[in-house]
């Protein structure tokens, strides 16, 4: 009886424990994960119709990103002074969406948002596209000046 009692004790606090996980426990998402310092690890430029691509990695070897919980974010090249802040989101894109070998349904990601020079108000569009965010990794592509970006980025 005494073991019984015991068990009916610890079932409700197994429960909780077991249950009550959220976004900051073990489910995070790819916005939770982005949220921090990043620097670009690689970056590498192909132009439309080119045969090779273009490795700028050296280009951005100063310039470190943060994106905040409050999903906005600054960019800044620590070589040049250069300044950006800016808002972002990720969004599943279903139109890139797949089925996975589980029969379950996969989404593409990416992040999306704007950056505003701050020495002169310039407005930039950001989109980037196969969007994948690990605890130390983020790889995405951007289509932009005619040709593919490619980022790798990895926390300092």
């Amino acid at each position: 009886m005494k073991t019984s009692s015991s068990l009916f004790k610890i079932i409700p606090i197994l429960g909780l424990l077991l249950f009550s996980c959220t976004k900051e426990g073990l489910f995070k998402t790819s916005s939770d994960k982005i949220m921090g310092e990043w620097r670009f690890e690689k970056v590498t430029f192909k132009k439309d119709n080119a045969i090779f691509q273009k490795n700028l990695t050296d280009e951005y070897s100063d310039v470190e990103l943060t994106f905040d919980k409050d999903y906005t974010f600054s960019e800044i090249d620590n070589s040049t002074g250069q300044s950006y802040l800016g808002s972002w989101n990720i969004d599943d894109d279903l139109d890139n969406s797949s089925i996975n070998s589980k029969g379950e349904i996969t989404y593409q990601e990416h992040l999306v948002g704007t950056k505003t020079d701050q020495s002169n108000g310039i407005v930039y569009l950001v989109n980037w596209q196969n969007l994948a965010v690990s605890k130390r990794k983020v790889t995405a592509i951007e289509r932009k000046d005619d040709g593919t970006y490619t980022y790798v980025l990895k926390r300092p």
